[in-house]
């Protein structure tokens, strides 16, 4: 979107730019997340005479908007592609990989030859009512922090946003064992998302951080300060709407990230 010039706001907006993007070569990262109309609005304005280069993995998360253009591409043969299948993140025998490829295959823990591997050293699988989940989630995290582990060991995924048992919910439930007497949406180091692009702040959508100190005013919360990598960003007034707890976060934030412990919320309302 940076790269060119789109506002936040842009889809469906006619943008009569055409081919003025000049270039040698041009490298997308993480291919699969772009959808269809921003693939259009940088095509039709990259030259013809640049090469690009797409790098991604159609079996991870599709694009929030609509369209597989990456994955259609790849299956069109009519461009060149080249693809890795040596998995270097986890070893061979990796339950991860296991189940991983038993998800692309569309096998099930019903499958009756070949199923999905749970309740083992990588996987454990709790079931529980849909509104018994925060609850459920609630007593792990709890049980964690007493084994000795760091919040920061932890992380709760979950695929929505704002209904229920999505990240927002979880977030809440969350922050509330971390600090049972809260008071406020956030307190001091609490763990926080950005969720958009600032670039007169020099802070992006995605980016993490922790709350250095809050500043109350009539029972209101006016200024955050959040510190990300030893830099310290203040938030005041409505920039505080920038940022979001971040205990629980949707899959696609989470996308190329890693995390000791990972809490994935199944919900069958999702």
């Amino acid at each position: 979107h940076r790269f060119l010039n789109l506002s936040a706001d842009y889809k469906y907006i006619n943008d009569n730019r055409e081919e003025d993007i000049n270039l040698d070569l041009l490298i997308i990262e993480e291919g699969g997340m772009v959808d269809m109309d921003l693939y259009y609005q940088l095509f039709k304005r990259v030259s013809q005479d640049t090469k690009i280069v797409i790098i991604g993995d159609y079996n991870q998360n599709e694009s929030i908007g609509f369209g597989q253009v990456f994955k259609a591409l790849v299956d069109s043969n009519l461009i060149h592609k080249t693809e890795l299948f040596k998995v270097y993140r986890q070893k061979n025998k990796s339950n991860i990989i296991l189940n991983s490829n038993k998800i692309i295959q569309g096998k099930t823990t019903d499958d009756k030859v070949d199923p999905l591997i749970i309740n083992n050293t990588d996987f454990v699988m709790k079931n529980c009512k849909s509104d018994k989940i925060l609850d459920k989630v609630n007593k792990e995290v709890r049980q964690l922090l007493n084994k000795g582990h760091s919040i920061d060991d932890i992380v709760i995924l979950s695929p929505y946003k704002k209904i229920m048992n999505g990240s927002y919910e979880l977030n809440y439930e969350i922050s509330k064992v971390i600090k049972e007497d809260r008071k406020y949406k956030f307190e001091c180091m609490d763990k926080v998302i950005q969720n958009t692009n600032n670039y007169h702040k020099g802070i992006y959508n995605g980016q993490q951080g922790v709350v250095g100190s809050i500043e109350i005013e009539l029972e209101n919360l006016i200024k955050v300060d959040v510190i990300y990598n030893g830099e310290i960003v203040e938030y005041e007034g409505d920039e505080i709407k920038e940022i979001e707890l971040s205990y629980s976060l949707t899959v696609h934030k989470m996308q190329g990230d890693e995390c000791k412990i990972v809490i994935f919320v199944v919900d069958e309302k999702h």
